[in-house]
């Protein structure tokens, strides 16, 4: 019986190591990184229209994202925006934006 506890806890160990190893790796990071991108692009898009309306803590946060985001969606200004229906169009430039980095996120 200790011989497959020994054997068992081997097993259990290498398997801890190659995911603490693949969590560690630089491209699981590269990941990460883009996948926060993402997510501040989706919030950054969604709370625009809402921007006088946030409290002074999340004023601050939305600046600093904002500060960052008007030269990122810059680089798209010439883009013209989506026509959804009458009188209702969309920007296309974050939309591209988290086209790209989701793409990213797959292909990586």
């Amino acid at each position: 019986m200790k011989k497959f506890d020994l054997i068992l806890t081997a097993i259990v160990i290498s398997i801890a190591i190659s995911f603490i190893m693949r969590f560690f790796s630089g491209l699981f990071l590269v990941k990460v990184v883009i996948g926060l991108a993402t997510l501040l692009v989706v919030l950054y898009w969604k709370m625009f229209p809402y921007k006088s309306q946030l409290s002074p803590r999340y004023l601050k946060w939305f600046v600093r994202i904002e500060k960052v985001m008007t030269h990122v969606l810059g680089i798209f200004k010439n883009v013209p925006k989506i026509q959804l229906g009458q009188n209702l169009a969309m920007e296309s430039a974050p939309f591209i934006i988290c086209s790209i980095l989701i793409i990213l996120l797959i292909l990586i």
